[in-house]
């Protein structure tokens, strides 16, 4: 509702002020860990950074090798830094031979349709970790039944690298 009502928002934890700005700013760029999962959903992947170049983070993962963007307001990331990639829900994509910077195996766990959007969840493979997939109703059926192989990919510009730090939900 925040986000709706409000010009500016502050978002505080344990009485400090982690980030101000617009809905816009603190939804999209968040600038501490804690930002990006106390303000909507996100998938979290935790990794190492492996290079840095033109506001880029590569951040290798459990799940693979994960392209993200840095964001300005942020504790700037080094090579070798633990990080957080932060994947919001409505960022995901089913692959389906389309090109993305960043492809994860999963296989479809469940699905729940809400009215104007299907909640998608997938286990990746390899790994214990279960993401959360939001897509758009436009009227169709999904075509991948629980327990199907997928790829689900992200660009980069739609994914956020962070210093690892406390979290929303710790």
């Amino acid at each position: 509702e925040a986000l709706t009502m409000s010009d500016r928002i502050a978002v505080m934890s344990q009485g400090v002020i982690q980030q101000i700005g617009n809905g816009s700013a603190i939804y999209n760029d968040p600038a501490t860990a804690f930002v990006a999962s106390f303000v909507g959903e996100n998938n979290l992947f935790r990794g190492t950074v492996s290079s840095l170049e033109n506001g880029t983070a590569v951040v290798d993962t459990p799940v693979g090798r994960l392209r993200a963007r840095t964001t300005e307001g942020a504790t700037a990331l080094g090579v070798g830094d633990p990080a957080f990639v932060f994947v919001r829900p409505e960022s995901l994509k089913f692959a389906d031979g389309a090109t993305h910077d960043n492809v994860i195996d999963a296989k479809v766990h469940a699905e729940e349709f809400e009215g104007q959007f299907w909640k998608v969840f997938l286990d990746v493979t390899g790994s214990d970790h279960t993401v959360k997939m939001s897509l758009v109703n436009d009227g169709a059926q999904l075509t991948h039944d629980a327990g199907a192989a997928v790829r689900v990919g992200f660009p980069t510009d739609l994914a956020v690298a962070l210093p690892q730090g406390p979290l929303a939900a710790e």
